[in-house]
């Protein structure tokens, strides 16, 4: 089952701050909805459980951290893309807004992490529903889905989340790589954030140009050991980027890690193509002690 993202939860009747130093603790509101299995067409073996769960958790007054998970473990190395859609599951409509898709291969358990930049009380209000889909084109075969917002009854809670009043933040470069994809043979370009999110950890961002190429298929996004140059093994799988014409145009990882642990990491960030075509790179910038 997924956990709380963030901290260990705790119930209280308030949001109440408690100052120290640079730092504050403060309780922030939570939600979490079922997604029960779809119409999936056989895309995987009916012994597989495809419910998952959504967790939206208020990361302060303008963004929430939406991370949905499998309750069960597919062996596939595939990359399933989330999306919240417009109006109930029975109802169906458009993609309102991109998640974070989901690399299996990652830990064999599906899970995905995205900041909106909505309050989540926006959230708790939407007329809408998220899917879970096998693949970024075409979006026919759903392993999951289940209604949210307005659509759901669902009941609240409070966790403890630590925060820097002023979260530390690095920006690197995404660089383009050519490669032989027909969909994006200039490779893709953006940019690569960090954000101290808690004292342990920090939010990874990887954002596509403006000006990207529209790939319809989601890419792996590793965290790799050494400059780009050198190539490296990977230290940390972030979140994949969803290269559907409607999907988010970034995506964001929770690396379990001290900000000042990553801004100083001998490393560098890799887009691939696919997990079965690692070496097929699309973009690439080197981060922490390597960043220019």
């Amino acid at each position: 089952m997924l956990g709380c993202v963030l901290v260990a939860g705790c119930a209280d009747d308030a949001l109440t701050p408690i100052e120290e130093g640079s730092s504050q603790t403060e309780l922030r509101e939570q939600v979490r909805y079922t997604l029960d299995a779809g119409p999936h067409q056989g895309a995987v073996p009916d012994s597989i459980s495809l419910n998952a769960e959504v967790l939206m958790q208020s990361l302060d007054s303008a963004r929430t951290l939406v991370t949905v998970a499998f309750e069960d473990t597919l062996d596939t190395p595939q990359i399933y893309p989330v999306h919240i859609h417009a109006n109930s599951v029975d109802t169906t409509g458009s993609i309102r807004q991109g998640l974070g898709a989901i690399d299996n291969a990652a830990r064999r358990m599906g899970r995905s992490v995205h900041l909106v930049d909505q309050p989540l009380d926006s959230l708790r209000a939407l007329d809408a529903h998220i899917n879970i889909h096998e693949q970024a084109m075409p979006l026919d075969t759903v392993l999951a889905q289940g209604n949210i917002g307005s659509n759901a009854s669902a009941q609240s809670s409070l966790f403890q989340l630590e925060r820097a009043t002023e979260p530390d933040t690095v920006t690197y470069s995404l660089t383009p790589a050519a490669n032989g994809r027909p969909e994006a043979p200039n490779g893709l370009s953006g940019t690569i954030r960090f954000e101290a999110l808690t004292p342990q950890t920090t939010l990874v961002e990887v954002r596509r140009a403006a000006d990207a190429p529209v790939t319809n298929q989601a890419h792996p996004v590793h965290l790799c050991r050494n400059p780009a140059s050198a190539g490296g093994d990977i230290a940390f799988y972030l979140g994949a980027l969803d290269g559907h014409p409607d999907g988010a145009r970034s995506s964001w990882a929770v690396v379990p890690r001290p900000f000042d642990e990553l801004a100083a990491f001998d490393g560098h960030v890799r887009v691939a193509w696919s997990n079965e075509a690692l070496d097929t790179v699309l973009g690439q910038g080197d981060i922490g002690a390597n960043a220019p």
